[in-house]
């Protein structure tokens, strides 16, 4: 009859601690979860609409003609493209458009495929 209680509460044993570690588990949070805070980033400059940019807000990246430069010696032209960050309204509507420090260079050749014979 021993070896029945003792089974008994050895199961009993085993099933509190199978929930108490599941339920450590299910509460556990991990460092991604920590850094779920709803925070804004500040930018800078005087103009009120950058002041704050929320986080969750959505936008589009775009990469934009900046500048161009023709080298007549080296017969290239050069092409800069800045990406910006484009923040539209419901309707499509540009409200909104940051500069990043992100740029892409093209260049073509202004030789025409001519030869040096």
């Amino acid at each position: 009859m021993t070896g029945k209680r003792f089974n008994k509460k050895l199961s009993i044993v085993v099933i509190l601690l199978f929930t108490l570690l599941t339920m450590a588990f299910l509460d556990h949070k991990t460092e991604v979860d920590a850094l779920k805070v709803p925070v804004s980033i500040t930018t800078i400059g005087n103009d009120q609409e950058n002041q704050s940019t929320k986080l969750n807000e959505t936008f589009d990246l775009e990469f934009k003609l900046v500048d161009t430069k023709e080298d007549k010696n080296e017969g290239e032209i050069v092409e800069t493209y800045q990406e910006f960050e484009v923040y539209k309204d419901e309707n499509g509507v540009v409200t909104k458009e940051v500069p990043t420090n992100h740029y892409n260079y093209l260049t073509y050749s202004t030789d025409n495929g001519k030869s040096d014979q």
